[in-house]
């Protein structure tokens, strides 16, 4: 079949609609095309035209090259065998210019496609490098589509649609005014973001929840001193932000490439390369302009989520940012990049803070942690390895990635994914299989990409974007979740702390009696489980909370309080509930 052949079988006039103006009346041409470029380059499906034109995915997903809709107005005073022909003729010149293997064509057009500007040939291969990929970000962002009626074959059903628009116009007498869009066209509108969304929907929801761990939950944690042994009390920032994606990962394994394909941007103060690049912890969070707040700075702010930070101090501050930057996706969530990390233990030493006890703060915050793996680089350092450790009690967020697996055959791949999850399973100790994605984030594919497996890696990354997609649309109740765990945490830390002050003696031998009850502590723990029947898994490490237990004085602690307790339970079993059944399902 011909290209000029193929390009007419897309070929469907949908009919005529009005234009902004609501008076005149322009004729509008429905084809398909494939979309292969980025947003906004000159290789995208119409340039910067001034004409009208809207896309809808149909068949690609995201993350994929896929047959799209396109609306090009190609002139107000066209007969529909016009608009063909001159349609036909872009879609000509296109496959001319050497992109006739795509199905269906792609427009390259540079400029005005309606009529009164040329269509200009490019470079295939260069296309291919460049612009390759599909938007990562509209396939996260939710979108409400109006689509076309499939069923419109011919002029006949367009112009219907439009007598019918033209009857609801005037009829609610909307006069030359605000025009409602007729089925024919498209309308893309994202969703708000989730700050927006906070302060409509759940913003009442939210100031509760707000109130029940100020009033109900904060006074056991100031009262048994939950910040010196887990973490600091939650700020109404912290309550509020946005969802948090952490990375995590060993060096160049691409991490910071993976949030440059779903950002579409660099962030400010990225690099990348085969060498160890990242050295901080950099927040990347949406702003208006680009530009980079010092660790210190984005820590005393009361619009930031990171206020706590400061107990890690100076030497941690100095290795940390936040680099905002304007992107739709990042109005949706934040992601935080880490350091590499490298094998050896001089890096360890000379880091000058805790860098597993940051990985606990960070994954204790997070709603999604992503574990990445380089498919040639399967090795696990000491300092990841106590990382993944960090991530204990948090099972549920954490997700594994395979990146760069084209860079491997099929049959190769399939050796490479054993030996993965043989190393997984010496540092994790968790009877439930963890979720392992096979992916390749390149911004630029490189021509020794193996494309056996592009279906497979295809349908993976698929699914990996629907993990991020889903974090915006629970992050109220997450955040719900999150609250109720820490509160079942500060109760068995208060039972401890309540449990070890009561095995002081009154007078004599404090010191020696703490120094028995440290050593002792797996013993202690264990009437603490019998007395008040907590759950084995509700303790925490032993071997932690012992070096916490060693620098305070046991006679400093509070004894057990039935009526802060009580306080807790009410809001675990009749607060937190009520508010549970007030959210949208």
């Amino acid at each position: 079949m011909s290209a000029k052949s193929r390009a007419r079988e897309d070929l469907t006039v949908v009919g005529e609609v009005p234009n902004e103006d609501g008076v005149h009346v322009a004729k509008y041409l429905v084809f398909n095309v494939v979309y292969r470029s980025t947003p906004g380059s000159h290789a995208d499906l119409i340039g910067n035209s001034p004409s009208p034109c809207k896309r809808k995915d149909i068949l690609g997903g995201p993350g994929r090259i896929g047959i799209n809709i396109v609306t090009l107005n190609i002139g107000s005073k066209l007969t529909p065998q016009e608009m063909k022909k001159k349609a036909e003729s872009i879609r000509t010149a296109t496959f001319k210019s050497g992109l006739g293997s795509c199905p269906t064509g792609m427009v390259a057009a540079n400029g005005s496609v309606d009529g009164h500007g040329p269509t200009k040939e490019c470079d295939p291969h260069k296309l291919q490098q460049q612009h390759y990929y599909h938007s990562y970000t509209e396939g996260i962002l939710k979108t409400a589509v109006t689509s076309p009626d499939p069923s419109a074959k011919s002029t006949k059903s367009g112009r219907a649609s439009y007598q019918e628009h033209k009857r609801n116009k005037f009829s609610k007498g909307g006069g030359t005014g605000a025009t409602t869009t007729p089925s024919t066209c498209h309308r893309i509108e994202r969703e708000e973001s989730f700050t927006n969304l906070i302060h409509s929907d759940y913003r009442p929801l939210m100031d509760e929840l707000k109130d029940i761990y100020h009033s109900k939950i904060k006074p056991l944690e100031t009262t048994y001193n939950f910040e010196g042994f887990h973490s600091a009390p939650l700020s109404d920032s912290d309550i509020e932000a946005k969802p948090m994606v952490l990375l995590l990962g060993q060096y160049s394994t691409g991490k910071t490439t993976f949030i440059k394909r779903i950002c579409e941007c660099e962030y400010p103060g990225s690099h990348i390369g085969a060498e160890p690049n990242t050295d901080k912890f950099v927040a990347v969070m949406n702003g208006v302009e680009s530009r980079i707040i010092p660790g210190n700075a984005a820590a005393v702010s009361s619009d930031m989520p990171f206020r706590s930070l400061n107990k890690f101090g100076q030497a941690f501050l100095t290795r940390f940012q936040v680099s905002q930057c304007p992107s739709p996706l990042l109005e949706k969530m934040t992601i935080i990049d880490t350091p590499g990390i490298l094998a050896g233990d001089k890096q360890r030493v000379e880091r000058g803070y805790d860098f597993t006890r940051t990985i606990e703060w960070f994954a204790e915050r997070a709603d999604l942690v992503l574990l990445f793996f380089d498919s040639h680089k399967l090795d696990i350092s000491d300092e990841f390895k106590a990382s993944i450790h960090a991530l204990k009690g948090h099972e549920d967020k954490v997700r594994v990635i395979l990146n760069k697996s084209d860079m491997v055959n099929q049959q190769q791949l399939m050796r490479v994914y054993g030996a993965l999850m043989w190393s997984l399973g010496k540092v994790i100790y968790t009877p439930e299989v963890m979720r392992v994605y096979l992916g390749s984030f390149w911004v630029h594919r490189p021509p020794n990409a193996f494309e056996d497996c592009r279906s497979l890696l295809d349908t993976e990354q698929a699914d990996l974007l629907r993990d991020l997609k889903e974090l915006p649309c629970n992050a109220a109740i997450r955040k719900v979740n999150e609250i109720v765990k820490r509160a079942r945490q500060a109760i068995v830390h208060a039972y401890i702390i309540g449990h070890l002050k009561k095995e002081m003696p009154a007078v004599f031998g404090k010191t020696t009696r703490q120094q028995e009850l440290i050593r002792d502590l797996d013993k202690e723990f264990l009437k603490v489980q019998q007395i008040y029947n907590v759950p084995d898994g509700d303790f925490p490490n032993v071997e932690k909370f012992r070096q916490f237990l060693r620098v305070h004085k046991f006679e400093s602690f509070s004894k057990i309080k039935e009526s802060i307790l009580e306080v807790v339970e009410e809001a675990l079993s009749v607060d937190l509930p009520k508010l549970m059944r007030r959210f949208p399902h």
